[in-house]
């Protein structure tokens, strides 16, 4: 497996936790930005890049119980309620 699966498959298995869709794009992308940041790290204290990318994964945790935690905090309920409230006071300003 390339190493550009081993981490798409650790964040779409986080995402798939996340029942609220408008929140999954900004979720992915700060995970993934983490997950680089820490790759440079390792990379910077004489890892490789296949080794950076593992340890990288690694301390993010596992990604069930991370895409469980996300979807608490996501709810899609209040999610629904957000966006129905956003899409209402942009009506109500035109």
């Amino acid at each position: 497996m390339s190493m550009h699966n081993d981490k798409e498959e650790f964040l779409q298995t986080i995402l798939s936790y996340v029942r609220f869709p408008f929140d999954r794009k900004a979720i992915y992308e700060e995970l993934d930005n983490h997950i680089d940041d820490r790759i440079h790290e390792f990379i910077g204290e004489g890892l490789t890049p296949e080794q950076a990318l593992i340890k990288a994964i690694d301390t993010m945790g596992n990604a069930k119980n991370i895409g469980k935690e996300l979807n608490q905090v996501h709810q899609p309920l209040l999610g629904w309620l957000w966006k129905i409230s956003d899409i209402l006071m942009k009506i109500l300003a035109i």
